[in-house]
């Protein structure tokens, strides 16, 4: 569980938010279109304020 906006992860994923830190990855914001990006094979890390059933694996 991550408790802190200082967590490394954190920092590096608010920056996906800016155009010029996104190369190989990008930061999606609704349950639709993560549920989008999971159906193309396209997560590497999702990460949710409140628990959710995608059925994909933890």
């Amino acid at each position: 569980m991550i408790t802190s906006m200082q967590n490394k992860t954190v920092k590096e994923l608010l920056k996906l938010k800016q155009k010029k830190y996104r190369k190989d990855y990008y930061l999606v914001e609704t349950n639709h279109l993560v549920e989008e990006a999971i159906k193309a094979k396209q997560t590497d890390l999702i990460i949710s304020t409140e628990p959710v059933d995608l059925g994909v694996e933890n």
